[in-house]
Parts: C-alpha cells; structure tokens; sequence
C-alpha cells in the first residue's frame, strides 16, 4: 500500500521487516530486491535477489535484478548466469538482457562476442528490430555484407515508424 501511495521509504522498510518475519516470503526478498536496485544499493539489491531466488530460482523480477545489479557491480559471471536463468523464464525479457549485454560488447570492439551476444537475442526474440540492427551493423564490421544487409532489410520491416536508425 505504501509504495502504491509512492511513500518507497515506508514501503522499503515494510518489506524488511516481511523478510525478517518470513524469510520464505519470496515476494518480500523480490521486491525489497527491485526498491534497493531503485535506490542505486546495486549491493543490496543483488543480496536481496539473491535471497529471492534461492527461494524461487524462477522470479522473473528477481532475476532482472541480479543481471542489472551484478553488471553495474561488475560482476559480470553473476550476471551471465542470471541472464541465460531469465531467458529460459522470460525469453523476451531474456533476449534484451541478452540484446544489451551485445551492445556492451560491441561498443567495446567485441565483434565476435556481441554477435554470439545478438544471435542469441534474436533466437530468444525474432521480432527484435534492434537486434537486427546490430547484427547487421556486426556484420558490416566483420565484411560480411549479405548478412549485414538480410538484418538491415529485417530491421527496417520490423522497425516502428519513429525508429531514428530505420529512416
């Protein structure tokens, strides 16, 4: 009811002590997980994700918090193993940790890893626009222009109207 009402201080607290009280409460540990994530504890927010998911190792919340909070801490096999655990619970939710972690990898010169990275994004996700993008744009960096261009062409068929890159 607190955070419904945007008092997030109260509605914190009241999820602490939910946890004390029932440390089998997955919801409390899931949510309590997504509010320290909101507040930047990236430390917090893993732990909690972490209690969440020794409970139910199949809470989609929790899970988006582990990639996110154990990327932003660096923890980077932490969050893999969290990524590949939501894309078998969520796969679109799956394919843009996956999508992300591709442009990470790109802008850091990683061809050969953000395409590994985008392929498995658009297997978890075909209708990714985005991710036809860059496998394309991967593509061109590799000088492998068919491929590049059967992506460029699926992007600009899938692609919103608004999309700045399809224009």
């Amino acid at each position: 009811e607190a955070s419904q009402m945007g008092d997030m201080a109260t509605a914190k607290q009241k999820m602490i002590e939910a946890a004390a009280l029932n440390p089998l409460l997955t919801a409390a540990h899931s949510a309590l997980a997504a509010m320290l994530y909101t507040d930047k504890d990236f430390t917090g927010a893993a732990a909690a994700a972490d209690n969440a998911l020794a409970l139910d190792p199949k809470d989609a919340r929790a899970l988006r918090v582990a990639v996110e909070a154990n990327t932003k801490l660096g923890n980077k096999e932490k969050a893999k193993e969290a990524s590949a655990a939501l894309a078998a619970v969520d796969p679109k939710a799956g394919a843009i940790d996956l999508y992300n972690e591709g442009v990470r990898e790109y802008n850091a010169g990683a061809m050969p890893a953000a395409l590994k990275l985008f392929e498995q994004s658009l297997a978890a996700d075909p209708e990714s626009g985005k991710t036809h993008y860059m496998l394309g744009m991967c593509y061109i960096s590799q000088g492998e222009n068919n491929k590049a261009k059967e992506h460029l062409e699926a992007f600009i068929a899938v692609a919103a109207a608004d999309d700045a890159d399809a224009t």
